[in-house]
């Protein structure tokens, strides 16, 4: 015998339970909200690039470097002119923020000493960080909570010009090409094997 669809809700109702995820996913496979995320890189490797290119995908919804985006609040802060502590960082996130992108931490959170903790402001406010740095210090080191991404130059062209890579984890790593203005886009010509076709992870809005 068919159930009907609203037969069905009415045996249903009181017997089944939805959870739904304390976290919400804000690049597709990549980052999600309540965790540290932290890209390392040499001085003009362009993480600064990557770093405003991750705050405007996720901002306007579109892809980031071929990985499909949810559209969500973002705080960008420039770290070098931003010197106090994760409290004061509270103090001036919005409510409502789901990404705070921070372009080098100062040198009191970095080091983890009187600074505070990213990964427990991240958890609180159920928001996810993306720092950069060139040498992360204490705090963001012997954080092993915090997820660790490497900017890594294979071959230059010349100039600015050059093929790089992305390394996160589980041994994949995102193809990346740099034009001669300096920014860093999606390498469509060097998929790793990790990731296999790289169709599949682009957006298809």
């Amino acid at each position: 015998m068919r159930v009907k669809p609203h037969s069905f809700a009415a045996l249903a109702r009181g017997k089944i339970t939805e959870v739904h995820s304390l976290h919400k996913e804000l690049v597709h496979g990549l980052i999600q909200t309540g965790r540290v995320y932290v890209l390392v890189g040499p001085v003009s490797s362009g993480k600064s690039n990557i770093a405003r290119s991750l705050a405007y995908s996720v901002a306007s919804g579109q892809p980031f470097f071929g990985f499909r985006t949810h559209e969500s609040a973002v705080l960008f802060v420039n770290g070098e002119l931003f010197s106090d502590s994760v409290a004061e960082l509270d103090a001036k996130t919005p409510e409502g923020t789901e990404l705070l992108v921070f372009d080098y931490p100062s040198v009191a959170i970095n080091g983890g000493l009187f600074g505070g903790s990213l990964t427990e402001f991240a958890r609180r406010r159920n928001v996810a960080v993306f720092a950069t740095s060139r040498r992360p210090g204490a705090g963001l080191t012997f954080d092993l909570t915090i997820e660790h991404w490497r900017l890594g130059l294979l071959e230059s062209d010349g100039g600015s010009q050059g093929h790089g890579r992305i390394e996160i984890k589980e041994r994949r790593a995102i193809p990346i090409v740099r034009g001669n203005d300096g920014e860093w886009t999606l390498d469509v010509h060097r998929v790793t094997r990790a990731f296999g076709e790289i169709e599949v992870h682009r957006s298809t809005r």
